[in-house]
């Protein structure tokens, strides 16, 4: 049994071995598109296994940074429905003060115009009687109120703007990674 042992060792000593895979591959043709279709310069690149490594890395990288934009996509939603309930009280809030005030409301809701209404509303309540003190009180109370709609609205309005132009820069992003 000591020599059949003995033999199994003189054999493996006497045996190279060559691992699976150790023999480098020259850059295929296939890998090499690959490379090129994510633009990295294949110069550099002279064996199969630095291709593949090297795609693996940006294809790693393209999912994270996809996992990443798809986060922040779901961030945004929830703030856009926050909006939009609050976008209705604030409408009901303007229709509010436009009924106290004596300003019409058209059946197309145009808060813009109804706010400008209100305001050269405000100011005449202000110069019909300017010394009427009850008046004055009235319209200090509807110009506090106008002025917080306003501004709220503004508030909005700006928000929709770099929400849409984030929204317009994420999608320019995604046209320009899939060319």
């Amino acid at each position: 049994m000591s020599d059949f042992l003995s033999g199994i060792s003189s054999i493996n000593s006497a045996t190279p071995i060559q691992s699976v895979g150790a023999v480098s591959q020259p850059l295929t043709e296939e890998t090499k598109k690959k490379l090129e279709s994510y633009g990295i310069d294949t110069k550099d690149i002279k064996t199969e296994n630095e291709g593949q490594k090297k795609l693996k890395e940006v294809e790693s990288a393209q999912q994270n940074q996809q996992a990443g934009q798809a986060g922040q996509l779901q961030q945004v939603q929830p703030t856009q429905q926050q909006q939009d309930g609050s976008m209705s009280l604030l409408i009901h809030n303007v229709k509010e003060l436009a009924s106290d005030t004596g300003v019409s409301v058209g059946y197309k809701l145009d808060i813009e115009k109804v706010l400008n209404d209100i305001k050269t509303k405000i100011q005449d309540i202000k110069n019909q009687n300017p010394t009427n003190e009850d008046e004055k009180a009235k319209a200090a109370s509807f110009q506090y109120r106008y002025e917080t709609l306003n501004n709220e609205y503004l508030r909005k309005k700006s928000s929709q703007n770099m929400l849409t132009g984030s929204l317009q820069g994420l999608a320019a992003y995604n046209m320009a990674m899939i060319k």
